[in-house]
């Protein structure tokens, strides 16, 4: 998780965070921050864009959390029946049955513990006492959910920005100023792949990739085709590497070997035409394992780029569990 989606998904869990009006002024409060923020580092143009998508980013999916797909208009009733030309008045038509004559809608059954229905009062005799009740009540409902969600932001107002400013600037200066080494707690590192995310995944010439495991140990396995050949191929993200323009990245990739007997795993990577990266190969015979490479991101990394995995046999065995993958700007 990165410091600006845990800042925010702190800041949300201080309130109701299922009250919207509370999460767009914690969503508000959070890019004021990251602006202000900005505005006082040393952030290039492409850093500071990065950083404002991975924000959106957070919020979009923050928001799709809250959003039932099971939602849907809901369409009015359709307006009482006009009666017809020969209908007298008081008869009823027989489209529209009702109760019989001489049994009242006071006098139907109601469920047990339901309040009675107020009885109609005569038309011009509403009696004082309603008239004052109605408008002393009606006031505080219409205002009353404004008044709450402006209460609630209030009281967290300081807390999300606070927390968003903290871990935005930490994660700020550490890409900008001292990046650690790899691995080391506190560096500025990128998340690319976390876990059993398969749908920034895609597979060429018969390599597979499917979900595995659960919890901390959730991962991709991934295996080369039937003829040991095949790509399994990883999307870097929009905008993930536009701050990083023209500079070099550290990644650093978690992997392992099912059963520990050994694998390899050759690395290389894509933007559009060109593999600014080369080749690499890594030799996997622990269940858990981060190895890193360095490379020199092009100076207009518009096009798709991604990282290109080739699971190969060793050891009669072909398939490797991926874990992680991040990338993070590289150290002096």
């Amino acid at each position: 998780m990165s410091a600006i989606e845990e800042g925010l998904l702190r800041a949300l869990a201080r309130g109701n965070a299922s009250d919207p009006a509370f999460r767009r002024a914690v969503h508000a409060a959070a890019r004021d921050a990251l602006d202000k923020l900005i505005a006082a580092s040393t952030a290039t143009a492409h850093q500071a864009k990065a950083y404002r998508d991975q924000l959106e980013k957070v919020i979009s999916a923050s928001e799709a959390q809250w959003r039932s797909p099971d939602t849907a208009p809901v369409k009015p009733a359709p307006p009482p029946a006009t009666p017809s030309a020969g209908t007298r008045p008081g008869e009823r038509t027989a489209a529209r049955p009702i109760a019989p004559v001489g049994r009242s809608v006071a006098s139907a059954p109601r469920p047990e513990g339901s309040k009675p229905a107020l009885a109609a009062a005569p038309m011009g005799k509403r009696s004082a006492a309603r008239s004052g009740a109605s408008k002393s009540a009606r006031a505080p409902k219409v205002s009353g959910r404004s008044a709450s969600a402006r209460m609630a932001v209030a009281a967290i107002g300081f807390s999300a920005v606070a927390v968003v400013v903290f871990l935005s600037a930490s994660a700020l200066k550490a890409s900008l100023s001292s990046p650690g080494r790899v691995g080391q707690e506190g560096a500025a590192w990128i998340t690319v792949l976390d876990g059993g995310e398969i749908d920034q995944v895609s597979t060429e010439g018969g390599a597979r990739a499917e979900q595995h495991g659960t919890g901390e140990n959730e991962a991709l396995r991934i295996a080369p085709s039937k003829a040991g050949t095949g790509d399994v191929v990883i999307g870097f993200g929009e905008g993930v590497l536009d701050g990083v323009a023209g500079q070099g990245v550290t990644v650093e990739l978690t992997a392992g070997s099912p059963n520990e007997a050994g694998r390899r795993l050759k690395v290389s990577c894509r933007f559009g035409v060109s593999s600014p990266c080369g080749e690499r190969t890594f030799e996997l015979d622990a269940l858990r394992r981060s190895v890193a490479f360095d490379f020199d991101v092009p100076s207009d990394p518009d096009a798709e780029a991604s990282l290109v995995l080739q699971p190969q046999a060793g050891a009669g065995e072909d398939d490797l569990l991926l874990y992680a993958v991040r990338v993070r700007p590289r150290q002096p």
